[in-house]
């Protein structure tokens, strides 16, 4: 007998000052330097798409490379910028979902940082002895940490 379960998702929609703040600088030097491909005549291939999404080329015998913005492209591009959802399989409401990722997203931060401290990137080892004591060290470690 099959059996099919359907779960629920929930998806919790936000906006960040600071994200938005670094989404758009970051989209502004991307542009940037798209544009410098196109007026350097330097184009990258994987790029095709965006420069056709975002500007317009004119090559003539006498003006020579014409670049300019899409200025709708960029706009509808923009407002996006700063926006980003978690998706979550329980019920619950937006401030506690917000409140678990963060707290997810320092401990494992926290775990990188400590498996480069103690040494735990590869867990080179002589004995089983030898990689359990690593293993409690660090979950001591992260117990601290969190």
């Amino acid at each position: 007998m099959n059996m099919c379960l359907i779960n629920m998702c929930y998806i919790h929609y936000y906006y960040s000052t600071e994200k938005g703040a670094d989404d758009e600088q970051a989209f502004d030097k991307r542009i940037a330097g798209l544009y410098r491909e196109l007026f350097d005549d330097k184009l990258v291939e994987s790029h095709k798409k965006t420069y056709e999404q975002f500007f317009e080329v004119k090559t003539t015998p006498k003006r020579g490379r014409k670049v300019t913005y899409k200025e709708d492209a960029i706009k509808e591009a923009r407002k996006y910028l700063g926006y980003f959802a978690l998706i979550t399989n329980e019920k619950m409401d937006a401030f506690t979902a917000l409140h678990l990722y963060r707290m997810k997203d320092v401990v494992e931060k926290a775990f990188g940082n400590i498996k480069e401290r103690l040494n735990i990137r590869r867990l080179l080892v002589s004995s089983e002895k030898g990689l359990d004591g690593k293993i409690f060290m660090e979950f001591v470690a992260l117990i601290l940490v969190s």
